[in-house]
């Protein structure tokens, strides 16, 4: 009895491990984390010049920090689209390898249930990576440099004139969760809320 509740605490933790945010960054090894890291770096270098330029328009400075800015920028953009775009790709082609020797160790009879054609094995795994790596490349690098821009862009709100947006914030939450509804309002009717 204790070995089967045993088997069950187990199962149920695989099945949490497989489920969160972590699992995404699995096939990645040491060169990958490494990238990750510095696509990381420049993804913050990347969103937080729109609220350094947002403070330098309410100070003097000089020219100089618009000039640095837009190398940091530079900079910052190039580490985050090269390390991401890098990394989803190595990522891609060794979950696409892994996948395809799990599936070729597969009985024969799993074949002849379970696919009609061969293209189906070929066009289901490239479908998959082709998804992970898009994620890999293009949504994690845009969430981060986002989210620092936001929270970047708030701090300077507060600092240059904290009054005004302690009265913004909550039109600021009802306008998100506005347009949060009305996104998936128009997704559930099959429609893109940008067409």
């Amino acid at each position: 009895m204790e070995e089967e509740n045993r088997k069950a605490t187990a199962d149920k933790k695989k099945k949490v491990k497989n489920g969160c945010i972590g699992s995404i960054f699995m096939h990645a090894d040491g060169v990958d984390m490494w990238l990750m890291g510095a696509g990381f770096i420049g993804g913050v270098a990347d969103g937080s010049v729109a609220p350094l330029i947002m403070a330098e328009c309410f100070t003097i400075l000089v020219d100089l920090y618009e000039v640095l800015t837009a190398c940091g920028r530079w900079v910052g953009s190039l580490l985050d689209g090269f390390c991401w775009t890098r990394t989803g790709e190595r990522q891609a082609t060794r979950m696409r390898t892994r996948y395809l020797k799990a599936v070729l160790r597969q009985e024969v009879g799993y074949f002849d249930l379970n696919m009609t054609n061969t293209a189906e094995v070929v066009t289901g795994i490239a479908y998959d990576c082709f998804t992970i790596q898009e994620v890999l490349s293009e949504k994690v690098p845009t969430l981060i440099t986002r989210g620092v821009t936001f929270i970047g862009t708030c701090i300077a709100a507060f600092l240059i004139l904290w009054r005004l947006a302690i009265v913004f914030f909550p039109f600021l939450s009802a306008a998100a969760s506005y347009f949060n509804i009305w996104k998936s309002f128009t997704v559930l009717q099959g429609r893109l809320w940008w067409t």
